[in-house]
C-alpha cells in the first residue's frame, strides 16, 4: 500500500527514523497506527467503574435537596446572557 503524506509529516517521520527511534518509516508508521487503534480501544473498553463514586455523590445531593431544576439552571442562564448584553 503507498501512502501519501504531508512534506512535512514524512520529514518528521524521517527524523525519528534517523534518531533511531524506528527502523524505517513503514514501522514508525505502523507502530503510530498500532499505538491509535490501541488508544481506541481502551476509550471503546473502559466500563466507567470511575465514575460511579461521582454518580453515587451527585445523587445523594439530590436526595438531600442540593439540586437545581433544568428550568432554574435555564432561568440562570437567561439572566446571565441579558446581564453581558
Amino acid at each position: 500500500m503507498n501512502v501519501r503524506v504531508k512534506p512535512e509529516t514524512e520529514a518528521w517521520l524521517r527524523a525519528e527514523v534517523a534518531k533511531g527511534h524506528f527502523g524505517s518509516v513503514e514501522e514508525a508508521v505502523e507502530t503510530i497506527v498500532l499505538a491509535h487503534q490501541a488508544a481506541a480501544l481502551d476509550v471503546a473498553v473502559d466500563d466507567h467503574t470511575w465514575a460511579k463514586p461521582l454518580i453515587d455523590e451527585a445523587l445523594a445531593a439530590l436526595e438531600r435537596g442540593e439540586g437545581s431544576t433544568l428550568a432554574d439552571v435555564v432561568a440562570r442562564l437567561k439572566d446571565r446572557i441579558a446581564a453581558r448584553r
